[in-house]
Parts: C-alpha cells; sequence; structure tokens
C-alpha cells in the first residue's frame, strides 16, 4: 500500500491507518452527503454565488492538506474537506437551474447537467490514471488544486442566481 500511496519512506504507518485512509479516500462520497442537509439553507439565504464560491475554497483547502499531507491522517481530513466543499457545488447548479428555467425546461436541463457530469467522471478517469504514472498522485492534487482555483474565480465572477431582470 506504501508503494501505490507513496507515502514517504520516513513515515511508518499501521497498517489499520492505511486500511482507514483508503476506506475514507475509497468511500469519500459519503463526506460529500453529511454536509448537503445544509447546503439548501446556505443556497436560500446567501444565493448560489457566495454559497458554491465559499464551498470551493473548503475544496481547494482539503485539495492542499490532501496534496501535501504526510499522514493518513492529515490525508483522511484533506478528503473530508474536499467532500464537504463538494457537496454543494453539484446542488448550487440544481439551485441556479431552478431559476433560470421555467418548470417545463427543468427535468431537461437537469438530465443535461447529470449526463455532462457522468461523462466528465468517465472521461476524467484515464486522462488521471496516465497523469498519475507519469507523475504522482501528489503533482495531480496539485493539478486539481489549480483547476479549484479556476472553479472558485469563475464561480464568483460569472455565477448569477437569478437571470437578469429578476430580483428577490
Amino acid at each position: 500500500v506504501h508503494e501505490v500511496i507513496r507515502l514517504p519512506t520516513t513515515h511508518h504507518s499501521h497498517p489499520r491507518e492505511i486500511h482507514t485512509m483508503a476506506e475514507v479516500i475509497e468511500r469519500g462520497i459519503a463526506t460529500e452527503l453529511v454536509p448537503r442537509q445544509g447546503v439548501g439553507r446556505l443556497l436560500d439565504r446567501y444565493g448560489a454565488r457566495a454559497t458554491v464560491s465559499t464551498l470551493l475554497a473548503f475544496t481547494l483547502a482539503g485539495v492542499v492538506l490532501f496534496a501535501s499531507g504526510t499522514s493518513p491522517w492529515l490525508l483522511i481530513l484533506g478528503r473530508v474537506l474536499m467532500g464537504i466543499g463538494c457537496a454543494g457545488v453539484f446542488i448550487g447548479a440544481f439551485f441556479v437551474l431552478a431559476r433560470w428555467y421555467p418548470p417545463d425546461r427543468l427535468v431537461t436541463q437537469s438530465a443535461t447537467v447529470n449526463v455532462i457530469a457522468g461523462l466528465g467522471s468517465i472521461c476524467a478517469a484515464t486522462p488521471l490514471a496516465v497523469l498519475i504514472a507519469a507523475s504522482s498522485w501528489r503533482q495531480a492534487s496539485w493539478m486539481f488544486a489549480g483547476l479549484v482555483i479556476v472553479a472558485a474565480i469563475g464561480a464568483a465572477w460569472v455565477l448569477r442566481d437569478d437571470p437578469p431582470g429578476v430580483t428577490r
């Protein structure tokens, strides 16, 4: 396992720590489910622009911690922060769709978001595996951090809660 995750050779992890870290990474989606409880309230109160931008800051903190973590517990904490941060981004997309599209078009638009997200997951797997094989999972994580920064700036700069002319 040390070889797969390339922990520093000076770090002597107990097999139980490695197993726990692998479980958290494997089941990382679970960390996204818990925070979703309050994301709706945040979206209603502050809007998608502020909520998504802030949650992407949590994602960035998690990615940085994950990329630079030197122990299984730091890697786990990084993964949890990534899950918390990503939890609201997907919900934020549907929040915006519900405000921008009439009910008769909402199902089609929601399906489009789901298809794009699914295709993104499928299409990202091979390039990510190649990138990790060519460099390391840490370097891939740092590159992901750059993408999160771009997404956060884009959300803050471009995302609008309501269509032009609509105020709430």
